[in-house]
């Protein structure tokens, strides 16, 4: 621990294995600074947010996890997922800055342009319980009618039972909703145009199950389809893809109002311009995960592959022809990214030892730096790999356990600690 509480964000982090990482940016968190943390993958996300909750509960932290969709797929992203990416993105964009935070994301997410900031700020729904609601953009008060049709504009989905993120039904004066970010649904009863009560419930059995005081209305995607936006989708997708372009499903449907599969990989189109991840939190740092560059290097080839794919076979199928937007419509250029993340603007962890007379700059000349000798010197977070027994062709890693203890205690009187793989294989060990 003596060496972690000596890390800070100002270079890169070494002997930061899987564990020692989250200590080593909890560490950075109590420092009272907000940062953004870049996984490789969702799993590793996911799993650097158990810890630093286990760690420290009342850290604040924010995920936002990127879409389950390949690059130009015909598929739409998961929409309890679209939720969590916009839960996250509208308390960013909202974000006041007192209290320090972590945004845990992926190289993936990272890498993907977002929505502008205020397409969050223009399109949230504030509900009290107690009190009539109020459309912020012309002041409309809205009873479980006008809500409805609201929501509808919001592309919230009508079903007759909510169970889904995105859903809503109205039985009379009783309006059930399921907001992205949300756990669970609400239960909104009106009496007149004032909301008497807010419940949420459970989906399954559709109880309730507690009492809220207030509720925020998200958008339930990434765009939004209203008259302004369906005419800027028309205009561009025509300008960029020519007139024969007016009979394409996607283009239809769009016309129509209606949501087509996959239409997420054509969001620039609904927004004109978009934003960077890290737009909506300018001027904090960036940490990176071990292997981050080798994560970034593969998503681009992905990016590049499935892009020519589509170019050469797009219009292999007449009846519904894929015209992909270019790559850097939807996803920031190598240029931009190179940019983000050069050394010295993103601390970069590595779950290695630091090299002998290594430098910060990711040990790759070894070379000291005599102009500035404070940089030259490597930040050891102290952690190290633990070594690896498995069973192989039926032999058992007792006897070489047993070495390795052997010689651990004659070299050194220090713990050593044993991970077993289950509860079965500690009793026999």
């Amino acid at each position: 621990m003596k060496n972690i509480n000596k890390i800070n964000i100002s270079k890169d982090i070494w002997g930061a294995p899987d564990g020692v990482a989250s200590l080593a940016l909890l560490q950075i968190a109590l420092t009272g600074k907000s940062f953004v943390y870049v996984a490789r993958d969702d799993a590793r996300m996911t799993a650097m947010a158990d810890s630093l909750a286990r760690l420290s509960p009342d850290l604040r932290l924010l995920a936002f996890p990127a879409w389950d969709c390949l690059p130009f797929d015909r598929l739409s992203p998961q929409g309890g997922l679209v939720g969590r990416r916009i839960e996250t993105l509208a308390q960013l964009a909202s974000d006041t800055g007192t209290r320090p935070t972590i945004l845990l994301t992926t190289i993936n997410a990272v890498l993907q342009r977002v929505p502008p900031k205020t397409y969050f700020t223009d399109s949230s729904l504030v509900i009290t319980a107690g009190r009539a609601t109020r459309d912020l953009t012309n002041g409309q008060t809205l009873g479980p009618a006008a809500l409805a049709d609201y929501l509808a504009g919001q592309a919230y989905l009508r079903t007759d039972t909510v169970r889904e993120t995105g859903e809503f039904a109205v039985r009379g004066g009783i309006l059930d909703v399921f907001p992205p970010g949300q756990t669970t649904p609400a239960r909104l009863d009106f009496f007149g145009d004032d909301v008497e009560t807010i419940r949420s419930f459970d989906p399954a059995t559709q109880r309730s199950i507690g009492k809220l005081e207030t509720l925020i209305l998200r958008p339930v995607a990434e765009f939004m389809m209203n008259e302004v936006t369906i005419a800027q989708f028309r205009t561009s997708y025509l300008s960029l893809f020519g007139a024969t372009a007016s009979r394409d499903a996607l283009y239809e449907s769009v016309s129509a109002g209606r949501n087509h599969p996959g239409i997420e990989h054509w969001l620039p189109l609904f927004h004109g311009n978009l934003a960077c991840l890290t737009d909506y939190c300018s001027g904090w740092p960036v940490v990176l995960d071990h292997e981050s560059d080798a994560a970034i290097a593969a998503r681009y080839a992905q990016i590049h592959d499935f892009h020519e794919a589509r170019l050469a076979h797009g219009n292999d199928d007449t009846a519904s022809p894929y015209r992909p937007l270019a790559p850097e419509k939807l996803y920031l250029s190598q240029t931009e990214t190179g940019q983000l993340f050069e050394r010295g603007k993103a601390c970069r962890l590595f779950a290695f030892a630091p090299m002998p007379g290594g430098t910060q700059d990711g040990g790759q000349d070894g070379a000291q730096d005599s102009a500035n000798p404070d940089q030259a010197v490597a930040q050891d977070a102290g952690g190290r790999a633990a070594i690896r027994l498995i069973k192989v062709e039926g032999n058992s890693a007792v006897p070489e356990l047993a070495a390795f203890v052997k010689a651990e205690r004659s070299a050194a009187k220090r713990p050593i600690i044993v991970a077993c793989s289950s509860p079965g294989a500690a009793s026999r060990l």
